[in-house]
């Protein structure tokens, strides 16, 4: 019976999502009524209802148990129990809001809270006797996999002495094996530049190619996975960060090259296999 009461919530809390929702003085107000109120301690939001009693705590991160940094963000709750509960974050205009309306949004749509009149405490309450991190643990499989991969990529690489050199020059084993060529447009919106790498073997024939947007001036910056592509269809995601930086310590463009390399794309003359 419980577990239907709290799947209700989530039908009708659907339906309210097409209200008008705002954080004003403290209160989170829905069609300028007030539901409930909100404190922000640090990065963490507290939800209280009318009367000011503490229900739960809201934050929106993308940090795993295992301290991983994933490629998404999503809503973790946690209750007055301790148990923690993580809520998707759909993409939506809510780009365009401040983080506490977003914030509002998200809560309203998937979990079932707040209502016209006010928060709904018996819901809370119930929605906090289990725990859900699966959005999180699924993060951290993925990127603990990655990771492994990482540590056998480089360890082959060092093996090979598989160097990048300032040129965009590839060499392995004392040996040039290919290049990486890197280059620049403009992007789709004034401070966006679309970065281009093209990964060649000796005879500078395209090996793989990854494209990807960044922001200009923005440090650690990578708006979305990046995908890289081989000549034969094959594609993969490369998990990190670009930076500005000189080619040989581009961390995009050498993960991107020890990754072909521990795969089987050694460069050289791969004239017999490319088509």
């Amino acid at each position: 019976m419980k577990r239907l009461l709290v799947l209700s919530m989530l039908f009708l809390s659907i339906f309210s999502f097409s209200q008008n929702v705002k954080v004003k003085k403290g209160e989170i107000q829905v069609d300028d009524k007030p539901v409930a109120k909100m404190e922000k301690k640090d990065k963490v939001y507290v939800i209280s209802s009318l009367s000011g009693t503490p229900l739960f705590t809201a934050v929106i991160t993308d940090i795993t148990p295992l301290k991983n940094v994933a490629s998404k963000r999503w809503l973790q709750l946690t209750g007055n129990n301790g148990n923690v509960r993580e809520v998707a974050i759909e993409k939506s205009g809510g780009f365009t809001f401040s983080n506490e309306r977003f914030l509002c949004e998200t809560l309203i749509r998937n979990a079932g809270f707040l209502f016209p009149n006010t928060v709904n405490e018996v819901a809370v309450n119930e929605f906090f006797q289990t725990e859900d991190r699966s959005i999180s643990k699924a993060e951290d499989i993925i990127l603990e996999a990655y990771k492994k991969n990482v540590h056998r990529e480089d360890s082959l690489a060092k093996a090979n002495n598989l160097v990048l050199d300032d040129s965009g020059n590839i060499s392995a084993n004392g040996k040039k094996i290919g290049y990486l060529v890197r280059k620049t447009s403009n992007g789709s919106a004034p401070g966006i530049t679309n970065y281009t790498y093209i990964i060649m073997d000796i005879n500078k024939t395209s090996i793989a190619q990854l494209d990807f947007p960044v922001a200009v001036n923005a440090q650690n910056n990578i708006m979305g996975k990046l995908l890289l592509k081989t000549y034969d269809n094959q594609e993969t995601v490369i998990r990190e960060n670009y930076i500005l930086e000189k080619i040989k310590y581009d961390n995009v463009a050498i993960r991107a090259i020890r990754w072909l390399y521990t795969n089987g794309y050694t460069l050289g003359d791969m004239s017999g296999l490319v088509k």
